[in-house]
């Protein structure tokens, strides 16, 4: 059973990774992605504790800075 706990564990990381990834990848910069979540935020009510986390890790995230902004555009 605790193999199975520490695979789900696993996947739901590396996808919460990947979701982080990709909201930077489509911002010019750390502000316009904690923007855009809080947009979203505002849309769909049921995402609240969801958004809190990603802001938090996107802010974490810039002070680190563990990977670069969006050179896009």
């Amino acid at each position: 059973m605790k193999d199975k706990q520490k695979a789900i564990a696993e996947i739901i990381e590396k996808h919460f990774e990947q979701l982080i990834e990709d909201i930077l990848a489509h911002s010019k910069t750390y502000q316009e992605a904690l923007s855009s979540v809080w947009d979203t935020h505002a849309n769909i009510k049921e995402i609240g504790a969801l958004e809190r986390i990603i802001r938090d890790n996107i802010r974490k995230r810039s002070l680190n800075q563990t990977i670069k902004p969006s050179l896009k555009d």
